[in-house]
């Protein structure tokens, strides 16, 4: 070992237990001289081979005694230690403080204990410790700062929610450097064990004087499990090159409780509106809130990420490095999306009222606000948003579009405002366009305004600001049309069950040339290059080829259960029945990475509304709305597909299996309970019809009894062993409407509408009567028993029951749930919901 600087640096003492440790004192350079603000550090370089020489001080990159570093500054954490370049150095710091003066007379030396990591290293070794002393004469009347190149001290906040399923957290860094903000070069973080690469984390705001708050999102995209991880924070001066590293320690643990929602974001991403940049594409939804795609491969979208918002998240607008999103009364969400793969919330801006829309233009968010009217906030600084200015309009503000000094907004549905916003303190309406129609949308392109409204659009002649006329009305392929995008010489416009595209050269004589088909209920349409995105708010993400528009075909599709009404389970897989007539397959063989394998539609069959789904022996059996009970072979369930449908003699509410028959319920009186025999699923046919007094809601079959939950009379117990002479047994009376019903050990569960579970005694079912009932908040809709529990779905989420003892069952847990519970199963552990807007949830018991 050799000494550089002997009368700087002396070592008194070193040894190995297990690290190689060494007792360093640092003298004065310059004792008695008066001078002070000196910056001492000790680096120790370790040599590639002993035949390449030093090159100290002009070395690439510089870290703490934990980290090994190429000279290109791309950190080796935790891996196997390579040694490539000239050298890689180690920087132990002694001293970290502001306007740091070693004084010559008043601190002479000093003394530390250094410990250098070797583990993974072996052989001999040489060190060359070196000591580096960075000299400042300072000016009496102003700080210190120039002994401090670097950045000096390092605080790091972790925000919960760490997961082992792929959880995340929001990550602050706050820096203390005292050379301005625009020296720091950047900040990075890196953990190897959650995530590969390192994160860029973005400047969010001052936190005091010379500290700077840095912002980004740590994520556990390597499913590490429960257990404590090393996280690396880097920064570096822009000067100098100067680095400074610190290592914190973060958990990875699911949030305490009993309940975990274990549900992975990809699985919900119910759009409601899109936005494309690149080969990206953000979406904002109902449940999960604001997500992101790689469409780079338009015909294969591949989800990457989420930040969930407050609230729902209607509306969103990218611009720059910064995702704007319209969060209802969660305000002004902005996000940071630098790097797609890792966005992250830099601001949130609560306002009164709702935000239903926003438009970017220049250093404005312009804000449709439901509540307050127009509201435009300054985004100059994104991390910390101004309010600049509210300005108050009749009715309801419900869309926007800004475009130059103007922002034309829909207010009170029937008529659009046209604002002059040239100066944001002074606005002021310039136009008013009042409209028969309902409007849901606007686009602004040349000097037309397309308005759309459940039928169709209206073009608006808006060359004259202050006398908009409309030249043009044109209507839709179907009927609840939602949003629209123009694209050189065509509109495109989201509807139900289909993408509209309409030829606008010229806008006075606009037509409908195509309408693609689409199995869900869509909200908006983005157009980028060749391809149209739709969100669809039921069905996912839509992906259309227009190269051709009059021959435009849907490419792609990146599914979301949707509005779900109903949950199965079976083996691996779960079975959702979707409001739009299908059923999504989803394999839950780990439930934490649970994924859709595939969807059965009935976009190509008459208009189906699916509202329950069951299984037995690889076929899947639903309840619809509109062709009675479907037929779907589900072996493989890659490849599961629409067999038939049984009509039944009413529209089906519920269906339960039992052996070789599905009991399929009607809810409209004078229909009742039919009987199908599905012992051979491909010719299924009705083999009974039993007529009820009133409508049901659910069916429930066994041990020879059918359990039914009839409206108004209550819970209706049929003998039907044998099932051609069945009739009914008892009549169990309950107030309000039955909703829905499940039996174990001789008793029936009986969610009521809004007057929470009744508990039946069923044994025997002649002399059944009401034993106990259970108040549960919220509009109930379905219920299902495993073990000593029962689980009851209802508006406020998922009820768990005691009923260890059924005469005193008792609630006693509630579980959160975006959206309301419609259906649900507990299987294995874990507790499986659909939800209305929301697809599936998956809780960990």
């Amino acid at each position: 070992m050799s000494l550089i600087f002997p009368d700087i640096l002396e070592i008194t003492d070193f040894g190995f237990s297990p690290n190689f440790w060494a007792t360093i004192r640092l003298n004065h350079p310059m004792q008695g001289s008066g001078i002070d603000g000196f910056d001492p550090r000790v680096i120790a370089v370790l040599p590639a081979n002993p035949g390449v020489s030093m090159n100290y001080p002009n070395l690439d990159v510089h870290a703490n005694n934990s980290v090994v570093l190429n000279p290109d500054g791309y950190t080796k954490l935790w891996d196997e230690p390579t040694l490539i370049g000239n050298a890689n150095p180690f920087v132990a710091y002694f001293k970290c403080q502001q306007y740091r003066k070693w004084s010559s007379s008043d601190v002479v030396a000093e003394t530390k204990i250094w410990d250098l990591d070797l583990s993974g290293f072996s052989g001999p070794m040489a060190f060359n410790l070196i000591v580096d002393i960075s000299t400042n004469y300072p000016d009496p009347s102003e700080p210190v700062v120039g002994n401090a190149p670097e950045p000096v001290d390092i605080e790091l906040d972790l925000q919960s929610g760490l997961t082992p399923d792929c959880g995340q957290a929001v990550v602050d860094v706050t820096l203390l450097y005292w050379q301005g903000q625009d020296g720091i070069g950047g900040v990075q973080i890196e953990s190897p064990d959650l995530f590969n690469g390192a994160a860029n984390l973005s400047f969010n705001s001052i936190e005091g004087d010379n500290k700077y708050l840095y912002r980004g999102v740590l994520v556990n995209e390597l499913l590490a499990p429960e257990g404590e991880y090393d996280v690396l924070v880097a920064s570096w001066d822009t000067n100098t090159g100067i680095y400074i590293y610190e290592e914190f320690v973060v958990e990875v643990e699911y949030e305490t409780g009993t309940y975990i929602d274990v549900t992975p974001p990809w699985l919900n991403f119910t759009p409601k509106d899109i936005f494309v940049v690149g080969d990206y594409t953000y979406i904002a939804g109902s449940v999960n809130g604001f997500h992101v795609f790689d469409t780079s491969d338009p015909e294969n979208p591949v989800w990457l990420n989420m930040v969930p918002t407050s609230d729902e998240a209607l509306e969103v607008f990218v611009s720059g490095d910064y995702a704007y999103v319209a969060d209802d009364t969660g305000g002004l969400q902005i996000i940071n999306i630098e790097t797609p793969e890792f966005p992250f919330n830099v601001a949130s801006l609560y306002l009164p009222g709702k935000v239903n829309s926003v438009h970017v233009v220049g250093d404005y968010a312009y804000l449709a606000n439901e509540d307050e009217g127009l509201q435009i906030v300054n985004i100059s600084q994104p991390g910390n948003p101004v309010m600049e200015k509210r300005f108050s309009l009749p009715g309801n503000a419900h869309d926007i579009f800004a475009r130059g000094n103007y922002v034309y907004i829909i207010c009170n549905y029937f008529d659009m405002y046209i604002i002059d916003v040239s100066e944001p303190q002074a606005v002021d309406v310039v136009g008013i366009y009042e409209s028969d129609e309902y409007l849901r949308d606007i686009h602004i392109q040349n000097h037309y305004a397309y308005l759309i409204y459940s039928g169709g659009t209206e073009i608006v002649d808006i060359e004259n600001i202050s006398s908009p006329e409309l030249i043009k009305t044109t209507w839709g392929y179907s009927n609840n049309l939602s949003g629209i995008f123009i694209s050189g010489s065509y509109a495109y416009i989201a509807g139900n069950w289909s993408l509209d595209i309409i030829d606008i050269n010229p806008p006075e004589d606009a037509s409908l040339v195509h309408s693609v088909p689409i199995p869900g209920n869509s909200s908006n349409v983005y157009i980028s290059g060749n391809y149209a995105y739709l969100a669809d708010s039921i069905s996912g993400m839509h992906i259309f080829d227009v190269t051709d528009p009059p021959t435009a075909t849907l490419i792609s599709t990146a599914y979301s259960a949707g509005y779900t009404r109903g949950v199965a389970c079976s083996g691996e897989h779960a079975y959702l029945a979707n409001r739009t007539g299908g059923v999504h397959i989803v394999d839950v063989s780990t439930p934490e990475l649970a994924y859709t394998v595939s969807v059965v539609d009935a976009i190509d069959e008459s208009w189906v509304d699916t509202n329950k789904v069951d299984f037995q022996n690889g076929y899947a059996f639903t309840a619809s709305s509109g062709s009675g009970m479907g037929v779907i072979d589900v072996q493989p369930a890659e490849s599961a597909h629409l067999i038939m449908y049984v009509g039944t003699s009413g529209s089906i509410k519920n269906i339960h299996i039992d052996g070789d028959y599905a009991y399929t319920i009607s809810p409209y009186s004078g229909y009742g309970l039919d009987i199908v025999d599905i012992s051979i699923p491909e010719s299924a046919y009705v083999a009974k019809r039993f007529s009820l007094n009133h409508g049901a809601d659910d069916i429930y079959v066994a041990d020879g009894y059918a359990y039914a939950a009839i409206k108004i009379d209550g819970l209706e117990i049929l003998d039907v062993d044998p099932l051609m002479d069945m009739y009914s047994v008892k009549v169990v009376t309950m107030p309000q409407s039955p909703i829905a019903v499940c039996c174990a050990n001789g008793y029936a569960y009986v969610a009521i509408t809004s007057s929470g579970l009744y508990i039946a005694d069923v044994d025997p079912p002649a002399d059944a009567f009401v034993a106990n009932i259970v108040d549960t908040p919220g509009y109930s809709y379905d219920v299902c028993i495993s073990g000593n529990y029962a689980y009851v779905a209802t508006s406020y989420g998922v009820q768990v029951v005691n009923i260890t003892e059924p005469e005193t069952a008792f609630l006693e847990h509630s579980i959160d749930t975006p959206g309301s519970p419609t259906g649900i199963v507990v299987v294995d552990g874990y507790i499986y919901v659909s939800v209305s807007s929301g697809g599936m949830r998956i809780i960990k018991l």
